[in-house]
């Protein structure tokens, strides 16, 4: 993973639209807001108790000459980017997969008979974050680019527990993490490094464990005092976009399609989603060569699995 330059995005005048307004959303927004001008930012929210909070955003943006619209259905297509964060929550406890079904139906409610072009790019935040991205790829018949979010959050979580581990400064360490964004994350430890060395090779099977199950369960522990992961997976959309921006690629792991190839592989049946390492820069995104170990490789099959059991459980 690699830190895109300085570029000045102050001059380009992008659409952007965000579904969804709560927590997430509405930072994300924020972050747009901020980091871009002279942009159209449309709000896709129903809900009446966000008005309030649309006219704060409205206020912030006349700093840097942003347009803020709300619930514009002809903007939709007309973006360049869509972050979809709209959608049903679990309950703190309980599995991201446990309102799959109900999210599922609200996808295919919400993208199915938007005329996307291909110049849009869309970015799943909403969990199970791995099928959504499936369903709305599905449910636009591939007519724009559509990644999720997937690990490219647990790649920062997982740097930033092993700079703790090691007290070491984060700009000395590197991470990467693949498959499902949930229980069968897969740490790379023999692709992440610490002052150049392997992480697999200066830590012991304990210690490894160890930041396994932090990783793991770093949302869980979030969420004992917030209602929602918000500021790290709305840094990670933010870092997405500029992503698409940038000239000079950008390596982070993201939910995407599995080519024929990859699907033969993995024995799918479906063409999942499921994070992989990517380049992603102006001219697309292109799914990089697997680099991991036999055990690694293992428990991406068991994420591929869990993935195509959750799509195939909501089948109705």
């Amino acid at each position: 993973m690699n830190t895109i330059e300085n570029i000045n995005f102050k001059t380009m005048e992008l659409i952007f639209t965000v579904y969804g307004f709560g927590e997430v959303g509405s930072l994300v927004a924020a972050l747009i807001n901020s980091n871009f001008s002279n942009c159209t930012l449309n709000v896709m929210n129903t809900k009446e108790q966000v008005s309030g909070r649309v006219l704060d955003l409205q206020h912030a943006a006349a700093c840097n000459n942003n347009q803020i619209i709300h619930n514009s259905h002809s903007t939709i297509p007309l973006s360049d980017f869509i972050i979809y964060a709209a959608g049903y929550s679990n309950v703190h406890g309980e599995s991201r997969n446990s309102v799959a079904l109900k999210n599922k139906q609200l996808v295919y409610e919400l993208f199915s008979t938007v005329p996307f072009t291909s110049k849009t790019k869309i970015i799943a935040v909403t969990n199970p974050v791995d099928p959504i991205s499936f369903w709305i790829n599905d449910a636009i018949k591939g007519k724009a680019t559509v990644i999720g979010t997937g690990t490219a959050l647990d790649t920062y979580r997982l740097k930033h527990i092993i700079s703790e581990h090691f007290t070491a400064k984060l700009t000395n360490v590197t991470a990467k993490v693949i498959g499902e964004h949930g229980q069968h994350m897969v740490p790379l430890f023999t692709q992440s490094k610490i002052q150049n060395q392997c992480v697999a090779d200066v830590a012991n099977e304990d210690e490894l464990k160890e930041m396994e199950e932090k990783l793991v369960k770093s949302a869980f522990e979030i969420r004992e005092t917030e209602q929602a992961t918000k500021y790290g997976i709305a840094q990670t959309c933010l870092e997405l976009i500029r992503a698409f921006l940038s000239e000079k690629p950008t390596f982070i792991p993201v939910s995407v399609g599995l080519t024929e190839a990859l699907r033969s592989e993995f024995i799918c049946n479906l063409p999942l989603f499921i994070s992989l390492d990517c380049q992603i820069s102006q001219t697309g995104i292109e799914i990089l060569p697997l680099m991991c170990s036999t055990k690694e490789r293992s428990n991406l099959q068991l994420a591929a699995n869990a993935i195509e059991e959750i799509i195939l459980n909501t089948n109705e």
